[in-house]
């Protein structure tokens, strides 16, 4: 490391300190997260049940953190409480948009919340043996609005060549309108763009109607 960090002066008096920052640093990483074993939770010191109950609550009643409770799911969430005020003026009829998420996104490191939180199964496939695949090596899920409504397996993308979809799935039971295909279209412009690729190439677009 440079010696310039080296050098640093510790900015934490004591350990206890520097676990009460990195809690709640990983909470403000995931957004709100629950205190339960899980993939949020995966790591030095975090994953140490005892330690991270105990610093959860300290920050809790010192008001780093504040408590939500999630309709349908028994657990209790913590977030930042600099974020709730974000959350408060959050708007029921926002522009809904799509995003396509990485298969190690903040948002996915918990499988168990994905599900219970959006009714999403997912699993990043890549180190599974082709035969045991569901979907396929590298699916990316897909996010409109609050909601996961497809995901989909782009080809591997060299240098300025268009962009392939081998294949696309809505979630079994999503209503697919016009105003979602559409968001879709303009999130794969964006991200053609992204990879410097030529468009997409001319099956892609049908694979996502279909």
């Amino acid at each position: 490391m440079p010696k310039e960090i080296l050098d640093q002066i510790d900015p934490f008096e004591n350990d206890h300190d520097f676990y009460k920052w990195y809690f709640k640093r990983r909470i403000g990483g995931i957004g709100a997260y629950w205190d339960r074993n899980g993939g949020g939770w995966l790591g030095h010191f975090v994953s140490d049940k005892p330690l991270r109950t105990k610093i959860l609550h300290e920050l809790f009643e010192e008001g780093e953190l504040s408590k939500v409770k999630v309709a349908g799911i028994k657990e209790t969430f913590y977030m930042k409480t600099e974020d709730v005020t974000f959350y408060n003026h959050m708007k029921s009829d926002f522009n809904k948009t799509v995003h396509f998420l990485a298969p190690l996104d903040n948002l996915l490191w918990d499988r168990k919340l994905i599900k219970d939180l959006f009714h999403f199964e997912y699993s990043w496939e890549v180190y599974r043996p082709v035969s045991m695949r569901k979907y396929g090596y590298y699916v990316l899920p897909v996010l409109y609005g609050n909601q996961l409504v497809a995901r989909f397996e782009p080809d591997m993308h060299r240098g300025t060549e268009p962009l392939r979809i081998k294949n696309w799935w809505w979630e079994e039971g999503y209503e697919v309108t016009d105003a979602v295909v559409e968001s879709v279209r303009e999130a794969l412009q964006a991200f053609c763009s992204y990879l410097k690729a030529d468009g997409l190439s001319q099956d892609s677009s049908l694979k996502i109607i279909q």
